[in-house]
């Protein structure tokens, strides 16, 4: 569940409002993350078939293998998948969509939102007002 909550607060979406009302989204191109927070998701017991997954890749990766490769990894049926981004290439940059692209997963349930935010702003609060005593923080010299 920690690291759940700590992985939306770094890489999930705020206050998103979708047209059926609020929404969890999450995104990352990191295939064992993204595995990650599905699973917690899954024991939050979300119904699976409210799941949709988008894929953003660039114009010289196929949508079709890495939407399949999603799927699979995911293990989220295809036909939960929504329209892909395709994004051009862009020479001043490294590509960092070049392998996987980058996935995002949404979940249309204001329930689960508020349920999600309220249990990572007590995280934080939590860690804010008991801060770690110094020697925490201190490596010990070899």
């Amino acid at each position: 569940m920690l690291s759940g909550l700590a992985l939306y607060l770094a890489e999930g979406t705020r206050s998103q409002q979708g047209r059926h009302g609020r929404r969890v989204e999450f995104c990352n191109s990191r295939p064992e993350i993204m595995k990650l927070f599905l699973t917690f998701l899954r024991r939050m017991q979300i119904e699976e078939r409210k799941l949709r997954v988008r894929v953003k890749v660039s114009e010289s990766n196929s949508v079709e293998e890495l939407e399949a490769f999603w799927s699979r990894y995911l293990d989220i049926p295809k036909d939960q998948f929504i329209k892909p981004i395709v994004r051009g290439r862009r020479p001043q940059r490294s590509n960092i969509l070049s392998r996987y692209g980058t996935c995002t997963l949404r979940y249309h349930n204001a329930r689960l939102y508020r349920r999600i935010v309220n249990r990572a702003s007590k995280l934080v609060r939590g860690f804010a007002e008991k801060p770690a005593p110094l020697t925490a923080y201190h490596v010990a010299e070899p």
